[in-house]
């Protein structure tokens, strides 16, 4: 066959108007598209959210009808690739906040059964405006759409969602909301359904859970997502000796082995690099408690489990005898446990299911609760949590409009442009200050300062920043970061799948090409440089084993250099 008769590859699209229940597909040809374009997921999405800006120049509120959500899948999504499930969830966050009070640009990533059956339905995208007039569920068959009544989901939480809608739309996937999303908590998440859940009963669930995509379907009035596809499929060959080493190689052994909790208090408490008491201190002794020698010797047991198909298992499930507590990871753990000084498994694990069942980020959450302990000396005290947790879902308090809302920006409310930090240290972290949709997330910064000969000059810091933004490429092709495919890995497989000759080098930049057009996009809603700023806490010392840089003086020659080096990175790149 040659090149002039062989089928176009194109790039699928379905738009769905909720206010008047319009549907079309636009379909692209590959050869048209960018190269972060035909990389999918949020590389596809953030062409699509700049246009529709450009189409409504006033559009500055996340919770505005007009307000773009983009459920958008990577190229490798649906392929026989290990870990290769993402969905990524973009549009304006109601969380991410200018000082003049402008919405920004945000995406959050999921793994969970969806992206697989988008993929089925021959699709990369899944795009919402407008608003339901009431609670409904949208139902989407093989790119048939249908927008169902969703009174009766209203008030149940994510587990309750998901188990309902299986039992009227068998064999497909879904995407819920939770109480939080429905009373508009800025950091509410989106659940996704897994083949554990569905198939063994668990409550484990996938979330895109940063920024507050949740709280903008809930905006929309619509509760549930439900995706059932056809035999689409992503064909990238032969992928057997890759699952190999993603399942069985050195690459993913500490999450294999261990787990994201304990790998990284393992490594994080010596260096006291850990987040206690709202950032304040990096380790404490009370923490060895939750190590899993120690779990284990009062009686606990740690299940490996995962994505369907996935042999890396990164997900932990903590059992005493046959009472399931739930899944730990780092992030959910740290900071609804240490973060908050509760130490104890049990309490920590209820803390992550009521977040998770009530449809919230249990990292924005145990650092709006963290600041409010400090403010009240109630450090330790789960039950204060828990209240306050279930008082957020409910829309009663004021938290649920997010830490920096709430505080009036204070120095000691964790979160750069009014999204909470991740469960690592802000004083180690100047990348974050930068971050193009959140810290940790979209740079790779997150132990920089504490890498093996790690210097922690200004001129290394410029790198490190212009260098951190590469991660999202993980956030466009679908494949999970735990799986640690590499650039030439990832160049390979996408020429195989567009029958193209793209370069390695070609592929490195395309993270750092949409940390620039998202940057570029935010100015135009109102950021500006005063909003890439450090709370004051940053720049207090920790007492971690990495001697203290983090000066004001020291951000702030960073951030002229970072400036100079993006302006540099737009010539070569925009």
């Amino acid at each position: 066959m040659t090149n002039e008769n062989k089928p176009k590859k194109l790039i699928k699209k379905l738009n769905i108007n909720l206010t008047n229940g319009a549907t079309s597909i636009n379909a692209k040809d590959a050869a048209d598209c960018s190269l972060e374009e035909t990389l999918g997921g949020y590389g596809n999405a953030i062409h699509e959210i700049r246009n529709h800006l450009d189409r409504n120049p006033d559009l500055t509120d996340a919770y505005d009808p007009r307000n773009l959500l983009c459920f958008d899948i990577g190229c490798f999504t649906g392929s026989k690739l290990m870990t290769s499930k993402r969905t990524i969830v973009s549009g304006l966050s109601p969380l991410k906040t200018s000082e003049v009070g402008t919405n920004g640009i945000f995406y959050s990533a999921s793994s969970g059964g969806l992206g697989g059956e988008i993929r089925k339905c021959d699709l990369d995208s899944i795009h919402l405006i407008g608003k339901c007039e009431t609670p409904s569920y949208l139902v989407i068959e093989n790119g048939n759409v249908s927008i169902e009544d969703a009174t009766d989901l209203v008030g149940m939480t994510t587990d309750e969602k998901v188990k309902y809608l299986a039992g009227k739309h068998e064999k497909s996937a879904y995407a819920v909301i939770g109480p939080a999303g429905e009373n508009l908590v800025r950091f509410a998440s989106i659940a996704f359904s897994t083949y554990d859940q569905l198939k063994h009963g668990t409550k484990h669930m996938r979330f895109a859970g940063r920024g507050g995509m949740g709280a903008v379907l809930g905006s929309k009035n619509i509760l549930g997502v439900v995706v059932k596809g056809g035999d689409g499929k992503a064909n990238i060959g032969n992928v057997v000796e890759l699952n190999k080493e993603i399942a069985r190689g050195n690459r993913t052994k500490k999450y294999r082995q261990l787990g994201t909790f304990q790998a990284n208090i393992l490594s994080m408490e010596p260096k006291r690099v850990n987040i206690h008491e709202n950032f304040q201190r990096g380790s404490d002794p009370e923490t060895q408690k939750l190590l899993r020698a120690n779990l284990e010797e009062a009686g606990y047991s740690i299940k490996d489990k995962g994505c369907q198909g996935c042999g890396v298992k990164c997900w932990k499930e903590i059992q005493k005898g046959d009472r399931i507590l739930g899944k730990l990871d780092f992030e959910p753990g740290q900071l609804l446990g240490p973060n908050l000084e509760i130490n104890d498994i049990e309490q920590m694990m209820q803390l992550i299911e009521l977040a998770d069942g009530l449809g919230m980020d249990s990292m924005s959450a145990g650092v709006g609760i963290g600041y409010l302990m400090e403010q009240e000396n109630r450090f330790g005290d789960f039950e204060f949590a828990k209240e306050i947790l279930m008082k957020i879902a409910d829309g009663v308090h004021d938290l649920k409009e997010g830490v920096a809302r709430y505080s009036n920006n204070a120095s000691n409310a964790m979160h750069v442009k009014g999204v909470e930090m991740a469960a690592y240290p802000g004083q180690l972290n100047i990348g974050y200050a930068f971050a193009a949709t959140g810290p940790h997330m979209s740079i790779d910064t997150y132990n920089r300062a504490w890498y093996p000969g790690a210097e922690n000059t200004v001129e290394e810091w410029v790198e490190n920043i212009a260098r951190g933004a590469k991660m999202i490429l993980y956030d466009m092709n679908g494949i999970c970061k735990f799986a640690k495919v590499n650039f030439d890995e990832i160049t390979e497989l996408y020429n195989r799948l567009y029958d193209s000759d793209v370069s390695s080098d070609e592929i490195k930049n395309i993270g750092v090409k949409a940390a620039l057009m998202t940057r570029q996009m935010d100015f135009g809603l109102g950021f500006t440089e005063d909003d890439d700023c450090l709370p004051g806490r940053c720049f207090e010392d920790m007492g971690s084993t990495v001697e203290h840089f983090n000066t004001p003086k020291f951000f702030a020659a960073v951030k002229e250099g970072v400036y100079e080096k993006f302006k540099e990175l737009e010539g070569e790149l925009l």
